[in-house]
């Protein structure tokens, strides 16, 4: 068996015969910032504890990737984590900070078979922005993950929201066919914004950078679809609704519907599946369906979603504290020196 789910975000579970892979599950509020799940609100509409999960794969450090609520529900004392062998190691501690589960750091690029149902490879972020625009710092946050299954060689590419163009996509491509022997059979990415532009900026016209962005982000998929030649494509990663007094800036995410990316990619021979809310695929005989239809999203549920998370409020809302100005010096003072440091080891950025 293999099987595809996803439900919110880049929350995706990959099941096989006896086991199941899970990829940054998060639902509900993020730690750090404005964002909710969408359109699943909270962990008891997904019933995950039936998933008995025996892997779970961190892709990178953000909250709505590494979130310890969400993981409370699904950690068992058999889960073994999978990671990037990252420089700074600071994923590997904090998992541990969490928990005492195994952790399993991997090389980028490199195959490697993980139980008798799955065989995985991490891609690093390879470049900063997916314009291709030139930048001094060597970033080492995202990651992708490839998931093969060792009974039928089917080929997962789940790309997270690793930043990417053509010329990354074919470098991963060729990783693949030569480490796999096998062309992407499923392919999943992240479209749209998944950050705080337009929405949050008041100067600039944000119905305009809205539709800009959608465009744009419907001729990359295009691209990378023509290019790629998967099976079946799904869009996943960068979805969330805006909770709080901040709720009636959702109007202005800049993130493609379902209909437009089924229009944009209607000529390519290319299964386009929306799973998002639960709906999950099944191969049979070399063929993908789909076998869960995923929470149909009508403008009255999103309407109703709004009025729920609209009455939540921020932490600062709820712990009001007498904030102590001398620490706040002192944290202050800390981060720079700290930044500073890295700087120094880092002797290609030039700060003036």
């Amino acid at each position: 068996m293999f099987k595809i789910n996803h439900y919110t975000n880049s929350f995706i579970s990959v099941e096989g015969d006896n086991s199941i892979i899970i990829c940054d599950p998060w639902v509900g509020k993020t730690n750090d910032n404005g964002w909710y799940s969408y359109p699943i609100k909270n962990i008891s509409d997904i019933k995950i504890k039936k998933f008995k999960t025996n892997f779970i794969y961190i892709s990178h450090l953000h909250c709505d990737h590494l979130d310890f609520k969400t993981l409370k529900n699904i950690v068992n004392s058999n889960t073994i984590f999978i990671i990037k062998k990252f420089e700074n190691n600071i994923l590997k501690k904090r998992i541990h900070q969490f928990c005492t589960n195994k952790v399993i750091e991997l090389d980028s690029f490199k195959k490697t078979k993980i139980n008798k149902d799955f065989s995985v490879a991490i891609v690093p972020q390879i470049i900063s922005n997916s314009s291709d625009l030139p930048d001094n710092i060597n970033y080492d946050l995202d990651t992708s993950i490839i998931i093969q299954s060792n009974k039928d060689k089917t080929i997962f590419f789940n790309n997270v929201d690793t930043p990417m163009n053509l010329n990354v996509l074919k470098k991963i491509k060729k990783f693949i066919t030569s480490n796999f022997k096998r062309n992407v059979d499923v392919f999943c990415y992240a479209l749209g914004a998944a950050s705080e532009f337009p929405q949050c900026f008041m100067n600039v016209n944000r119905g305009k950078e809205q539709k800009r962005i959608i465009n744009e982000s419907l001729e990359e998929i295009y691209s990378y679809i023509k290019f790629l030649k998967p099976k079946v494509f799904f869009p996943a990663g960068g979805t969330y609704a805006i909770y709080g007094k901040f709720y009636k800036l959702n109007k202005f995410i800049a993130q493609p519907t379902s209909q437009q990316i089924q229009k944009k990619l209607s000529k390519l021979n290319t299964k386009v599946y929306d799973l998002i809310g639960g709906g999950s695929i099944l191969l049979n005989k070399d063929n993908f369906y789909l076998s869960k239809k995923p929470k149909i999203i009508t403008s009255v549920f999103h309407k109703k979603f709004l009025n729920q998370i609209k009455k939540l409020k921020y932490y600062y809302e709820i712990n009001e504290k007498k904030v102590d100005l001398p620490m706040l010096d002192r944290t202050f003072y800390n981060a720079k020196q700290n930044y500073f440091k890295i700087l120094g080891k880092k002797n290609k950025i030039n700060t003036k």
